[in-house]
């Protein structure tokens, strides 16, 4: 059973260090990797993205600072009207 205190656990250990694993959570909550993996997409609605922990879904600013951050580095250009 997963309780609310596991669920803001690993929420925590996800933002210290977005590319720990799920391993490495799994041994320091001292539940399965299949727990850690179950909390992490259904409870706190995140994905693995190239070895980083990141929500499914960004919010409407979060895209903005995303694209702005890669027209900076020539990835994205960001037209203005």
């Amino acid at each position: 059973m997963t309780t609310p205190e596991v669920i803001d656990q690993t929420h925590e250990l996800n933002f210290e260090e977005c590319r720990i694993s799920a391993k490495s959570i799994a041994e320091q909550l001292g539940i399965s990797r299949e727990r850690v993996g179950s909390i992490s997409h259904k409870d706190l609605d995140m994905r693995k993205l190239s070895a980083k922990w990141v929500p499914k879904c960004l919010k409407a600013d979060q895209k903005r600072q995303q694209c702005i951050r890669l027209s900076n580095f020539g990835i994205f250009s960001v037209r203005s009207k």
